[in-house]
């Protein structure tokens, strides 16, 4: 998952040098660090270093709410493009 963000990340910062549109970069900047906050809780619940069982809120799940809110700020970064 980390490798399949980075290479987006690149794709990302590529297009960006190339066409230089103007988007409100707070949304990207959002988005990503809410995925990566995801991808270490989902880490920790699944080599299972901090992993709660018997919670209603365990690391999956936390995984899944922060991915779908990462996913709306991306969408917001992509709706703000004007060049």
């Amino acid at each position: 998952f980390a490798l399949v963000l980075i290479v987006a990340l690149i794709f990302e910062a590529s297009y960006r040098r190339q066409t230089q549109p103007r988007m409100v970069t707070k949304h990207i900047h959002l988005g990503v660090g809410l995925l990566t906050l995801a991808y270490i809780i989902w880490i920790l619940d699944h080599t299972r270093l901090v992993c709660f069982e018997d919670s209603l809120l365990q690391g999956h799940a936390l995984w899944h709410l922060l991915g779908a809110v990462s996913v709306w700020f991306l969408h917001r970064y992509y709706e703000s493009e004007t060049t």
